[in-house]
């Protein structure tokens, strides 16, 4: 039998301690210009692990796809990591989601149907609104029946680095080789939840998908949870 999470104690005892944060009468503008006083270690580290595998894969060629978008937290973190280290690359930021939240199969017994659900139009403006909409795509499809398609009439996109933080079985199974054939070598493919017992079906596709493929992980970090080089 699967043992429980193994960072439940410690993500119950932070969500605790964010409820009376959130009750304190602090200023709007704090909570974007002053943001570690607020973020969750756990959350630092995410980003730290994105800006790493970002880093990895300065002087490749190639563009950044994002599958799981949600509410575009780390989508626009890579498109202004672009603009701070590449501002005359040709890199493009690419975004898929459909918007209407988790699909589970029977492959994904503990994940909550409908939950990650986010608003595309809201996405949109603040795109719109930081001037990154010229080089930040954000595609609204379901990526199971409509990905293959959409590639296929885009010949020449390729990426250096993928970021596929789904977490369902049938989207991973659908999108990794489609991507993985996509990736240049010397590329990055980041897996949100490889190895996290409560999304079991996104590490089942992987090894159906790739086999006995060497996967790394970020030591300092649980999500992402772990990523593949292409060499």
């Amino acid at each position: 039998m699967v043992s429980a999470w193994k960072f439940e104690e410690k993500a119950k005892a932070f969500h605790q301690s964010m409820e009376k944060i959130i009750a304190l009468d602090t200023p709007t503008e704090d909570y974007i210009h002053q943001y570690p006083l607020f973020t969750g270690t756990s959350t630092i580290a995410r980003f730290l692990a994105l800006y790493d595998a970002y880093q990895s894969t300065l002087g490749v060629n190639g563009h950044i796809a994002e599958v799981g978008t949600f509410k575009g937290a780390s989508l626009l973190y890579f498109a202004k990591l672009c603009e701070i280290f590449e501002p005359h690359a040709y890199t493009h930021v690419h975004g898929f989601d459909w918007f209407q939240g988790m699909n589970p199969g029977h492959q994904d017994p503990d994940v909550e149907a409908g939950s990650y659900s986010a608003d595309y139009d809201r996405l949109l403006q603040l795109l719109e609104l930081q001037e990154l909409d010229h080089f930040v795509h954000v595609h609204q499809m379901d990526v199971t029946t409509d990905l293959e398609p959409f590639l296929a009439s885009n010949p020449g996109l390729r990426f250096k680095l993928v970021f596929l933080d789904a977490g369902i079985y049938e989207v991973i199974r659908t999108c990794l080789p489609l991507f993985w054939e996509r990736l240049n070598k010397g590329g990055v493919l980041v897996l949100d939840h490889v190895g996290d017992p409560r999304v079991a079906g996104e590490t089942t596709a992987v090894a159906e998908m790739l086999g006995d493929v060497e996967i790394r992980t970020f030591p300092w970090s649980r999500q992402p949870a772990g990523y593949i080089e292409k060499v």
